[in-house]
């Protein structure tokens, strides 16, 4: 297999705050994933600026974060109806 060499450059400040907006949405899904595992079983949910849209498909979801935010990517995921533990 060969190597690809991969450009290393410092972040932008558009990439930083990027960045800091995904993980500021991944550690308000980790704190009340209970919760919404709870109560949004079956359900996509998209999450953007800390705010959760439920929706019954994937585009339901991210249509309405993109009513809300329309220049943000949300971070989408679909809650299961068992919950799995992944031992890594």
């Amino acid at each position: 297999m060969a190597l690809k060499l991969v450009e290393s450059r410092p972040a932008t400040e558009e990439e930083k705050q990027r960045a800091q907006e995904v993980t500021a949405d991944s550690n308000w899904l980790s704190q009340h994933s209970a919760e919404i595992w709870e109560k949004y079983k079956g359900k996509y949910i998209a999450i953007v600026e800390q705010t959760l849209f439920v929706g019954d498909t994937w585009e339901e979801a991210i249509g309405k974060a993109k009513e809300r935010c329309p220049e943000r990517g949300p971070l989408v995921r679909h809650i299961p109806y068992k919950r799995r533990i992944w031992v890594l």
